[in-house]
């Protein structure tokens, strides 16, 4: 027993310890200034000190473990856990900035996800009790500022790992997953008819130096569109529409300075070229921005394009795998001494295709071929290697430099 009390003795103290350390380095941290990505302090969270891949961070993991048994309170819980899994989200995106090994990056975001699980089996603990209770309004509207801004900082973790396909997949399905337990939490917590407001108090908490964060909120909420029930769909609709009107405002009020680095906002943002697109569209049909008509429908354009050649290659990219997959799985399959059925080989064939196809990112590279790809998981399918970042042409930085 005195051997046990020590031992807890001592993860308490290193998990101060640790605390303190972190604080310190949050203040000495580069941090991130552009309006693309997610900082630390968006989070309310420290800037990590000590990542996944350090030898001491299963203290870290420890103390986590420690502090959450020893919270009793049912909504304290569940904003721990929040807490957690904005931790250890971020500190995925760190690794993934500092080109850590995929394996790392994606055990990271697997322990993210199974604090997102943990939120949701806590909230199910006081969910009968929502409505009532100041405790259970704050957690909800936390929960919504941070599961908006989570979604976001996945964007970013894709076009970190634009070339990383082996992970990339994975950190696409978490991201859905993590967002239809946000539709889920969110209509277990609140009343259908709260939810627009709820949304749209927390996404209008940017300050003036946010011009055009709108338009990252529109992507996620067309995505989270389809993540809730059909009574939620109209409350999502309608913040979506309030979203586009902010957005078309704030730009017609921008300086032309700002105005100009609309386009290239828009090149930076991460996430799905479709949804972009469609944004593109429901700005022009919400009618002309003064001094950005040329310039939306010139992207409008851009992104329409990138849609179709990542289509192109997106099917392309599936065939190849597809016949290779198919090929190997059939040796394999010969080289067996109990025998498969069709549907076996089809199943694995189908199972291997799924880890290995490329998504849609758009983080144009330049292969060794002489051809532009749309990212860099494409050109490896396509057999060729990285050349040089960005489009062919552009003067893009070689790889590895």
């Amino acid at each position: 027993m005195k051997k046990l009390s020590i031992l807890l003795l001592s993860v308490f103290l290193l998990g101060g310890l640790l605390a303190g350390a972190q604080a310190w380095a949050e203040e000495e941290g580069d941090g991130i200034i552009a309006e693309v990505e997610i900082t630390a302090e968006d989070l309310e969270i420290s800037d990590p000190l000590i990542l996944p891949n350090n030898p001491l961070y299963i203290f870290k993991d420890l103390w986590r473990g420690l502090r959450a048994t020893f919270t009793f309170n049912e909504v304290k819980k569940a904003e721990l856990r929040l807490e957690y899994a904005n931790k250890r989200l971020f500190e995925a995106n760190k690794l993934a900035e500092k080109d850590g090994k995929e394996t790392i990056v994606a055990r990271a975001m697997e322990k993210y996800q199974k604090e997102i699980t943990k939120i949701e089996a806590q909230v199910e603990r006081f969910k009968d009790k929502a409505g009532d209770s100041p405790e259970i309004d704050k957690f909800l509207d936390k929960f919504t500022d941070k599961s908006l801004k989570q979604q976001k900082l996945m964007d970013n973790l894709e076009n970190n790992l634009s070339d990383k396909p082996e992970v990339l997949a994975r950190i696409r399905e978490i991201k859905e997953n993590s967002l239809e337990r946000f539709g889920v939490v969110m209509e277990e917590l609140e009343e259908k008819h709260k939810i627009q407001e709820r949304i749209e108090n927390n996404l209008e908490e940017y300050g003036e130096d946010a011009k055009y964060k709108n338009f990252k909120d529109l992507e996620v909420l067309i995505r989270l569109e389809d993540k809730v029930s059909e009574e939620a769909k109209e409350a999502i609709q309608q913040a979506q529409e309030n979203a586009l009107k902010r957005l078309h405002n704030n730009l017609e009020l921008m300086a032309p300075e700002d105005q100009e680095r609309f386009g290239d906002y828009i090149d930076g943002i991460g996430g799905d070229p479709s949804t972009h697109l469609m944004i593109l569209k429901d700005l022009e049909a919400e009618g002309a921005v003064y001094g950005l008509q040329k310039e939306i429908e010139q992207k409008r354009i851009e992104v329409q394009e990138r849609v179709r050649v990542i289509e192109k290659e997106a099917i392309q990219s599936m065939e190849q795998i597809q016949e290779r997959v198919q090929a190997e799985v059939q040796s394999q399959v010969q080289n067996q001494t109990q025998p498969q059925t069709q549907s076996q080989v089809q199943e694995k064939v189908k199972e291997q295709v799924k880890e290995q196809a490329c998504i849609a990112v758009w983080d144009p590279i330049c292969g060794e071929d002489g051809k532009t790809y749309s990212n860099a998981c494409f050109a490896q399918t396509a057999g060729t290697e990285v050349g040089s970042k960005g489009a062919c042409g552009t003067g893009g930085i070689k790889a590895g430099r």
